[in-house]
């Protein structure tokens, strides 16, 4: 294996675990928000995926990544960009579910996520950390 595939495969198993974080941030406002608050689902969805960017953003930036350069702001920018993204694909997947499939919303969040963990690895290792070590 090539030392360029192996670290790729090591940093995809840590934004696994920064995904983790994130995502338990996610599901527990977006829980709260829905259940407690009685928010709609889709603007719980809303609020609680960006509070989990945040978490995200961090703990990829220091640990996933290990991006040392002092861009921050730009590779915020280029992280919430992504973000952005993984959010319309998260929301219309639960709205496909929920709305038209008439699945639990909780569960087509966890279905989402996990569909956009792929896509949102792949485009943060590309453009938003592409000169991380």
């Amino acid at each position: 294996m090539s030392k360029l595939l192996k670290g790729t495969w090591v940093q995809f198993l840590r934004y696994g675990v920064s995904g983790g974080a994130a995502f338990l941030v996610y599901f527990v406002l977006l829980f709260v928000f829905t259940e407690y608050l009685s928010f709609h689902h889709l603007f719980s969805l809303f609020v609680a995926y960006v509070f989990s960017i945040l978490v995200n953003f961090v703990i990829s930036r220091l640990f996933v990544f290990k991006s040392k350069n002092g861009k921050v702001f730009h590779e915020a920018v280029s992280f919430f960009a992504v973000a952005m993204v993984g959010l319309v694909l998260q929301a219309l997947i639960v709205w496909v579910g929920v709305e038209l499939l008439h699945t639990n919303y909780l569960l087509m969040n966890v279905l989402a996520s996990g569909a956009v963990y792929g896509v949102s690895f792949t485009l943060n290792k590309f453009l938003t950390f592409r000169n991380a070590p």
